[in-house]
């Protein structure tokens, strides 16, 4: 089974104020792009908009992968992101040819066996300031 925690963006309190403008700038984003990049210093509500963003404009599969320190280790990277690619696909379980992913190009190929995914997803890489790794990060958009 796949760690949901990992994979869900932070629950929103109902309380919290809406960044409309924020939010209506990344949707429309998000329909113009394939790549949206939200950038402020820490504590500035980045995952908080981004999740708003989702939960209101949000029409198709998302899958949110939290980043930490530990997904600069390229063997940890891979098996995490696999398995937000595929959660985004609909998978409750981590076929076992994903699981051994031990680099972007074995990844992709794996990736690729899997059913087509009939979705538009959104895959958010939050905390990805963790990511130090110059490799994993060439590898991005």
């Amino acid at each position: 089974m796949l760690s949901s925690n990992r994979f869900a963006p932070p629950v929103i309190a109902v309380s919290l104020l809406l960044r409309e403008r924020l939010v209506k700038r990344i949707s429309l984003a998000l329909r113009a792009s394939r790549l949206v990049y939200i950038a402020a210093p820490g504590g500035y509500g980045k995952s908080v908009v981004a999740a708003q963003s989702l939960y209101y404009n949000g029409k198709g599969r998302h899958t949110w992968l939290m980043l930490n320190k530990n997904d600069n280790d390229p063997a940890v990277f891979f098996k995490r992101f696999a398995g937000a690619m595929v959660t985004a696909r609909g998978y409750q379980k981590m076929p076992a040819a994903v699981q051994q992913a031990s680099s972007y190009e074995t990844l992709q190929s794996w990736l690729q066996t899997l059913a087509p995914n009939r979705y538009k997803s959104i895959l958010v890489l939050d905390n990805l300031h963790n990511i130090t790794n110059r490799e994993l990060l060439a590898l991005l958009p």
